[in-house]
């Protein structure tokens, strides 16, 4: 058996919302719209952090080989120490500082580089 559906007029209608109920939507909507620019802006800034790393963590590579041919090779040593600084590895590059100094503990470039990062 069907059922019968009664139509209403509009003027008989509940009231749905007021102006109130409208402005707490719009305020909701516009927090939410904020949040997702914000969340955005932070996965973008990620993109191009990762983005700019990469060419330095393949330059470390090319210089971890160098210096592992070559262990003697202090200025290796130094390129290594800013490459890292640049990661902020902070520990490798201290280590990769300390080994320069370990070969020439008298090169000047070595003391400078420990004061402009802060070692």
């Amino acid at each position: 058996m069907a059922r019968k559906v009664k139509i209403l007029p509009p003027s008989k209608l509940p009231k749905v919302s007021n102006g109130l109920n409208n402005w707490v939507l719009w305020v909701v909507g516009g927090i939410i719209l904020i949040i997702s620019f914000a969340n955005l802006t932070v996965w973008g800034w990620n993109v191009v952090a990762q983005w700019r790393r990469e060419p330095i963590e393949k330059e470390i590579a090319q210089w971890e080989q160098i210096v592992q041919e070559t262990p003697t090779y202090r200025d290796g040593y130094l390129k290594l120490a800013t490459l890292y600084w640049k990661l902020h590895e902070d520990d490798k590059a201290k280590q990769a500082l300390n080994k320069a100094s370990e070969i020439d503990p008298n090169y000047e470039e070595i003391k400078e580089l420990k004061m402009r990062l802060g070692y």
